[in-house]
């Protein structure tokens, strides 16, 4: 072996090392026993295999490089608890990022004998047509099989987007939200409070569990919590109140772990009436706190 290749194989495996203390490092993170994955293990068993093939580390790194890169990401499905089908494909894309790199080192060991072949006899030229014959083949066949890959990581996106959009939807259906111009919008009546109060009753904070979850699932996610109040009392005291409410309702997410740096209130008073407050039923409707969730931007819509 050459010095080059010595050092590039040696360099690559320094990489490997990294790589899966990287990946040591998230499970340990993870505080849970995350179930093993045959498939995984399996292509994990044929990268290391690929490693220790110094043909390949010297004649195909950057193909070596996209099968690393494609079993880190199978790795990072399994350690955030994708489902197995998600996890099992994206070990299929890394077995075969393996076979394109041992495929495309096979290539350029019969172009670099074609070469020499130019030099020697008419056999020798021969056989070195037949040998760019195969690497032609092979290359091609790379080609197929890489459109194939890229294919599949496309499906699988969308497998995957559908999917978490479908969960999305579930998610706020169980939370009662309402699609509005806004945003999804989640109303908490003022059954949490006591009356003319603005300390939470001592099940509130089990009342909000679903929320504090559904923050915890989406990062990026911001809201804005609007406090409102029927029309009795003064203008004053109501805006109070409903400003108070809004900040025990923020006060609770962020006790049960939701970042207060993504959590806003604003208290309106008697305004933006939900009913008429006229009749018992319908002052109770206007005294209730509101969370207005964002985007994936983490933008919310003012009124």
């Amino acid at each position: 072996m050459n010095t080059l290749s010595m050092k590039t194989w040696s360099t690559l495996r320094v990489r490997s090392v990294l790589a899966a203390a990287a990946v040591a490092a998230m499970l340990a993170g993870c505080g849970t026993m995350v179930e093993p994955n045959s498939a995984l293990d399996r292509a994990h068993a044929s990268y290391r295999a690929l490693q220790s093939d110094p043909q390949v580390t010297l004649l195909a790194p950057a193909e070596m490089s996209q099968a690393g890169e494609a079993l880190r990401t199978a790795d990072t499905a399994w350690t955030q608890r994708e489902k197995q089908r998600t996890v099992d494909h994206l070990a299929y894309l890394a077995q075969q990022r393996i076979a394109i790199a041992r495929e495309t080192a096979s290539t350029k060991i019969w172009e670099n004998a074609m070469a020499a072949a130019k030099a020697g006899s008419a056999a020798e030229k021969a056989r070195a047509e037949t040998d760019k014959a195969r690497g032609d083949v092979a290359i091609a066949q790379r080609n197929t099989q890489d459109k194939a890959i890229q294919l599949a990581v496309a499906q699988a996106g969308a497998q995957q987007d559908k999917a978490r959009a479908t969960e999305l939807e579930m998610q706020l259906k169980d939370l009662n939200a309402k699609q509005t111009d806004r945003g999804d919008v989640i109303t908490l009546g003022d059954v949490l409070f006591d009356s003319n109060r603005a300390e939470l009753r001592s099940g509130g904070l089990r009342d909000m569990a679903k929320l504090v979850n559904f923050f915890k699932q989406h990062p990026k996610r911001t809201a804005l919590i609007e406090g409102f109040t029927d029309s009795q009392g003064s203008e004053t005291f109501n805006i109070d109140l409903s400003q108070r409410r809004a900040a025990a309702v923020r006060d609770a997410l962020i006790v049960q772990g939701v970042v207060g740096d993504r959590l806003s209130i604003h208290g309106y008073g008697e305004a933006y009436p939900a009913s008429t407050n006229e009749t018992v039923a319908g002052r109770q409707t206007n005294r209730r706190v509101e969370i207005v969730l964002s985007g994936e931007d983490g933008m919310v819509k003012a009124r």
